[in-house]
């Protein structure tokens, strides 16, 4: 095992390599069937048994407390569990002997292929996990530092690593005991010139304090590949990981594979354009790597869902429709709007609640009385007050400007009233939404709709930037390099 744990060559497997193993349950191990499994890159792992388990019980509904197990073991000794695992198909035969229940030949699907590991039946605890996202690499700066110096005795040229900050591992405390590590690797190169190609990478390693299930670990990876892809403007994603799970058997260390370890926002890598540039690499960062992915972590968390729908359009390898991007990032800023301050509320929920029960409710209550208003009429007015205390998009909208500044309106809202065109963002909004059947405003979006768009997008990636430790001057510097081509496509 390498520094990292997680290099065992013999738990090695190729995407549409055929496994010949016996397989079985974890709690019948005395009822073994043979099967060939097959499995590829993002997509669910298929397994063919030659017949079927008796007691497999396959749940109506997948939960996370309800995972059905499989136990293998190849031709090469390596050990394997397939998880979430669902029936995918079935032939039936004739009477069959009562290992092979119904089935003469049965498909298996599987969420997760674990090899080299038996994961324990009472919840998998994970103390250790590595993964290499595609992007870090480049994000972090590996390939810089390096130097070459002459071996005068062999007569070949030595390439070395300098010492540097960013040599260092970078170290990220990511709330809940957990601690995220981004560690170099440079193997060592010999060449009789001096500029020959050095080979190096970049791997995460995060430890838990407390056991961590595989779908916190999926979660963990999900962020941080999300994370590279916001600073890079180009999707990043993961094929497999490693996990490191208490009771899993030889070293505990398992290669995982799984319809949910490609970790990819659309089919192919969406790029900007060649000149435009990444929003910061690791040189870039406000203090440093470590507090920046910090706070990606602990942001994430407070704005989870403006942040979700964010990554749902914004770096997808096509483009969706006008109306759906539109509307995603409205409501991203909308999310991002409420959580702001204390509250994101007009006035403390208790002062506010106790106006509205003391001074509304009952003079509503007297208007039911009097048979002036039906009684769900009423109700629905004192839910509709109940909500008012929210801030509404256009006062979202307003603030958001505000904090970005006058530089921010001049290059990216279109038009020469900031007011005028959040008015219309608003009842384009309501249209959408509740169908209000106002076509001009829908024509004037259709003319303009993707300049709106760009707008809408940059202040969501304004609030990110902020988010992440990114002061007013330098998200506006960012916005501005990396934008300036999409807006003059769009103009």
């Amino acid at each position: 095992m390498s520094e990292l744990g997680e290099q065992n060559y013999q738990n090695y497997a190729e995407f549409g390599e055929q496994i010949y193993a016996w397989w079985w349950l974890p709690d019948h191990p005395e009822d073994k069937i043979p099967g060939v499994a097959t499995f590829q890159s993002g997509e669910r792992g298929v397994v063919h048994v030659l017949g079927m388990f008796e007691n497999l019980k396959f749940p109506a509904i997948l939960r996370s407390d309800e995972v059905p197990l499989v136990y293998g073991c190849d031709t090469k000794q390596r050990s394997w569990t397939l998880t979430n695992v669902l029936l995918a198909g079935s032939l039936f035969a004739g009477p069959l002997n009562s290992k092979c229940g119904k089935f003469y030949k049965a498909k298996l699907g599987a969420g997760r292929i674990l090899l080299g590991a038996h994961v324990p039946t009472d919840r998998p605890s994970v103390r250790e996990m590595v993964f290499y996202p595609s992007g870090l690499k480049e994000w972090a700066g590996s390939d810089r530092g390096i130097q070459f110096e002459h071996d005068q005795e062999r007569d070949l040229w030595v390439s070395e690593i300098r010492s540097g900050k960013w040599r260092e591992p970078i170290v990220a405390e990511i709330g809940e005991g957990r601690c995220l590590t981004i560690e170099y690797r440079h193997q060592q190169n010999y060449s009789y010139e001096k500029g020959l190609p050095v080979s190096h990478s970049c791997a995460c390693r995060v430890t838990f304090e407390t056991g961590e299930t595989l779908e916190t670990c999926f979660k963990i990876i999900k962020l941080f590949c999300d994370f590279i892809s916001f600073a890079t403007r180009i999707t990043s994603g993961i094929d497999e990981y490693f996990v490191k799970i208490d009771g899993g058997g030889d070293d505990g260390w398992a290669r995982v594979w799984g319809l949910s370890s490609a970790l990819r926002h659309g089919t192919e890598n969406r790029v900007y354009g060649q000149d435009m540039r990444n929003f910061f690499t690791i040189e870039g960062v406000p203090e440093s790597a470590g507090s920046t992915i910090s706070l990606w972590y602990k942001g994430t968390r407070k704005f989870g869902t403006a942040y979700s729908l964010y990554f749902a359009v914004a770096l997808r390898s096509a483009r969706t429709y006008l109306e759906h991007e539109f509307l995603t990032y409205v409501q991203c800023l909308e999310g991002f709007g409420r959580k702001e301050g204390p509250t994101g509320r007009l006035m403390p929920k208790k002062e506010y609640r106790k106006i509205v029960d003391d001074k509304i409710v009952p003079f509503l209550d007297t208007l039911v009385l009097d048979t002036l208003v039906e009684k769900n009429v009423a109700e629905a007015m004192k839910d509709y007050l109940y909500m008012a205390n929210k801030k509404t998009l256009g006062e979202i909208l307003s603030e958001l400007l505000s904090k970005r500044g006058d530089e921010f309106t001049k290059k990216w809202i279109p038009g020469t009233d900031v007011n005028e065109w959040v008015k219309e963002v608003v009842v384009l909004r309501n249209d959408f939404v509740h169908v209000l059947d106002k076509p001009e405003a829908k024509q004037t979006f259709y003319e303009d709709g993707w300049n709106t768009i760009i707008a809408l997008r940059l202040l969501v990636e304004a609030q990110l930037l902020e988010m992440i430790g990114f002061s007013g001057e330098k998200i506006d510097e960012i916005l501005c390099h990396t934008s300036k081509v999409e807006r003059r496509i769009a103009t």
